[in-house]
């Protein structure tokens, strides 16, 4: 099962119906977004040697990931560890090139136009996993202990990364701060040290969308009886 499957073993035939839309609604639209995002990388990245419209560049993107989700991704999760050492590495080295740019006077803390709602939306979004606890719960067994503590460090390595990356980037780019905060860098720092950022923004998406699209990919099979290659096209 997936959480569909859940939601109908726990909360019966409506709680499935309504955990069923909510989770697809959910998963195509985060998975758009990284399409969206991961496309914008792969332009910017690709831009000095091969110019790339934002359509091309989606495209590109799109095709790889649509052919690893209809082989299977068994490495995903060492993908995922590297990735994760290479934002820890990018938090390391963006320190010392920017240097002479970081002022943490330019975090804004209060003003005009200030709100904690603002942000809310983009938080929940790129904390919430609750479609990835059964794999989770696959990946380090049935354990409920194992499980629980998996859980607990990953939640919060992500929060912690995430306010070290988003102080770190204000800090630099000030007013300038762009939406996918990679851009804005490379206004700032210029090309050198914001290619390794743009390649991590670029696996960051690519791995998040390889996760969540087996996920629904799954959700389909498993929850919905449908088969490999409509789940596939419904997937991508």
């Amino acid at each position: 099962h997936r959480l569909p499957g859940y939601a109908r073993l726990h909360l019966g035939r409506w709680g499935a119906w309504l955990a069923t839309g909510a989770n697809l609604l959910g998963l195509h639209g985060a998975l758009v977004a990284y399409l969206l995002a991961g496309g914008a990388f792969l332009r910017i990245l690709l831009d000095p040697v091969l110019p790339l419209s934002s359509s091309l560049a989606v495209l590109a993107y799109l095709v790889p990931g649509a052919l690893l989700l209809l082989w299977g991704v068994r490495a995903l999760p060492l993908l995922e560890l590297d990735i994760l050492a290479l934002f820890l590495l990018v938090l390391l080295i963006l320190p010392l090139s920017a240097r002479d740019h970081a002022v943490f006077a330019r975090i804004p803390l209060s003003g005009e136009g200030m709100s904690v709602v603002v942000p809310y939306g983009v938080l929940l979004f790129s904390l919430w996993g609750l479609s990835l606890l059964p794999e989770t719960t696959e990946l380090v067994g049935r354990s409920r202990k194992r499980s629980l503590q998996v859980l607990a460090v990953g939640l919060g390595t992500a929060v912690l990364a995430s306010v070290a990356f988003a102080v770190l980037v204000v800090s630099i780019t000030g007013e300038q701060t762009t939406e996918d905060a990679l851009t804005g860098l490379r206004r700032v720092l210029g090309d050198g040290v914001v290619v390794l950022t743009l390649i991590f923004g670029l696996l960051t998406t690519f791995s998040s969308y390889l996760a969540l699209g087996l996920t629904l990919m799954r959700t389909y099979r498993m929850d919905l009886r449908l088969s490999k290659g409509v789940a596939w096209v419904l997937s991508i």
